[in-house]
């Protein structure tokens, strides 16, 4: 059945997010893919190294999204 009120972990979880915050203003990432959902998260986990490989904070802000989407995918009520 159909429950209104899903998703309250994974909002719980998303809402201690600020992208703007994880990701460096001078990395090149779309300003709307910077908006706080599982989707941009998903979409940075794949996408962001694409324009961003020779960035010196790379590394750790792929490993900061993989472990929030990993902790949503876990976590959260999907």
């Amino acid at each position: 059945m159909f429950n209104s009120t899903r998703n309250t972990k994974t909002a719980e979880i998303l809402e201690q997010v600020n992208l703007k915050e994880l990701v460096p203003s001078d990395m090149k990432v779309p300003p709307l893919r910077l908006e706080t959902s599982l989707q941009n998260i998903t979409w940075l986990c794949r996408n962001l190294m694409v324009q961003n490989k020779n960035h010196p904070e790379a590394k750790q802000t792929m490993a900061k999204l993989v472990m929030i989407r990993n902790k949503v995918l876990l976590l959260g009520d999907l």
